[in-house]
């Protein structure tokens, strides 16, 4: 073979394979195109990643690694050549199958593709999207769940483990009523051994790799009565999983879900984070402490220290390592730079030790908007009765917060003046000043109508 038909022949197989995906952009055809080596990509939510790795898959299939091949099958011709460059002019839909077949180069099989995703619905799109690209063939790539996958992959190789094909996946409320059964029949108490926090543990062991017999050990090192005991809920645990067949959701691999937070500036410090780290912890009803951490490979080991909570660790912070901060090509000039902490908590452990009686709501879209009110009262009435019926007056209006008491000779005897910022809180929509205005007329008329209360000129 010549260099100039090699040259031919590699530019016309490159041009046919990019004339299949002539629906993509330069960045996504230059991804999708890509078979060699690992890939990552990096894309805005609507930017097209999905579309990506659809015909990433779409081109591995119909094509191989022909694309960024230089190599050139024995059985290619001139004529072949040729056919190629007459093709590409017009692109006749009944010459299409011989030009990608001969642009192809060890396609890969639809089976040995695994397409991972997060949730059943993008799985879902996944396998419609590609079903409509490939046809048939896609119904054998395996465009799943990392649940699915592991399931399907556990199904075929489980026995080797000691399990029957046909085991069972229990959730957490099927591991939560066995963990219940434990404690009748071991005559222990929920209260003191509530199943949410028994099973975080038994969890924790599992992601060590402690089965029950190193937990035992683990647990009688420490002389902790609760661990001791947990401990022998975890062995009997595991035997009536075992009798039945049955395998915990959170034995298959799982993406927990961890609170992450950051400080910077040259104002922040260790303890700063830590005072917020701890009341992070009142506000869900806890206490939190730290211990110090100087394993953490992201964490400077000096400046480091794990969350606990009720004894148990559930997160860590500390200051980004130096390595980190260089690698991430931080400046080092600038001081604010010097000063960046990071943390985490792990929300599953941490919110198993929070009371249940803790309510939160949602941030609200729109900020409140606040007037000031001075109004004049007899010496006698409460605040509580004054804040309770402008309240019911105004439905938007969500706090009010007194900030000044006033008397004096010119409010008359037993009088007083009684100072409030109203706070208003918009639904849906953000509100405007007229419509405060209103808000305000409408209270100032309740209160006069129902208690005599008049604003303060």
């Amino acid at each position: 073979m010549t260099s100039d038909f090699e040259e031919r022949f590699l530019t016309a197989r490159r041009a046919v394979i990019a004339s299949r995906f002539s629906n993509l952009n330069d960045m996504q055809l230059q991804a999708a195109l890509t078979t060699e080596g690992p890939l990552l990509l990096l894309a805005g939510a609507g930017s097209g990643k999905t579309t990506v790795l659809i015909n990433r898959i779409a081109n591995l299939i119909s094509f191989g690694c022909a694309y960024d091949s230089a190599e050139i099958p024995d059985y290619v011709t001139d004529t072949d050549v040729l056919f190629l460059e007459d093709w590409l002019k017009t692109q006749p839909e009944a010459d299409r199958a011989h030009a990608y077949a001969l642009s192809a180069l060890r396609p890969v099989a639809p089976w040995s593709i695994i397409a991972i995703t997060f949730t059943n619905k993008a799985a879902n799109e996944l396998k419609d999207r590609l079903a409509h690209m490939l046809g048939e063939e896609a119904l054998d790539v395996w465009a799943m769940t990392f649940h699915s996958a592991c399931c399907r992959i556990l199904r075929r190789d489980i026995e080797r483990l000691g399990y029957d094909r046909s085991f069972t996946i229990y959730d957490t409320s099927d591991s939560e009523r066995v963990i219940k059964d434990v404690l009748r029949d071991m005559s222990l108490d929920e209260k003191v051994f509530a199943p949410r926090m028994v099973l975080s543990q038994i969890s924790r062991a599992k992601d060590k790799r402690l089965d029950p017999a190193g937990f035992e050990r683990t647990a009688a090192f420490s002389g902790d009565y609760r661990m001791e005991k947990i401990a022998l809920i975890y062995a009997e645990y595991q035997k009536r999983l075992g009798a039945y067949c049955r395998l915990e959701l959170t034995e298959l691999p799982e993406e927990r879900l961890h609170l992450g937070f950051a400080a910077w500036g040259k104002d922040e410090d260790f303890f700063a984070v830590k005072g917020a780290v701890e009341s992070f912890g009142t506000a869900f009803g806890v206490e939190l402490s730290v211990e110090r951490a100087t394993d953490v490979a992201w964490l400077h080991p000096g400046i480091a220290a794990y969350i606990l909570c009720k004894g148990e660790r559930v997160g860590v912070f500390g200051k980004l390592a130096n390595d980190v901060t260089s690698e991430l090509k931080l400046p080092k000039d600038s001081r604010a730079n010097l000063n960046i902490y990071l943390g985490e908590i792990d929300w599953v452990a941490f919110h198993a030790l929070v009371p249940a009686a803790v309510h939160y709501q949602p941030i609200p879209e729109f900020a409140p908007i606040q007037r000031d009110l001075a109004l004049v009262a007899p010496e006698s009435m409460e605040c509580g009765t004054l804040v309770t019926e402008m309240q019911r007056a105004c439905k938007q209006l969500t706090r009010v917060e007194l900030f000044d008491i006033y008397r004096g000779e010119k409010l008359g005897a037993d009088k007083k003046s009684m100072a409030f910022s109203l706070f208003f809180q918009p639904g849906d929509k953000a509100l405007t000043p007229d419509e405060v205005d209103r808000f305000v007329k409408k209270i100032l008329g309740n209160l006069k109508f129902k208690l005599g209360i008049e604003i303060r000129e």
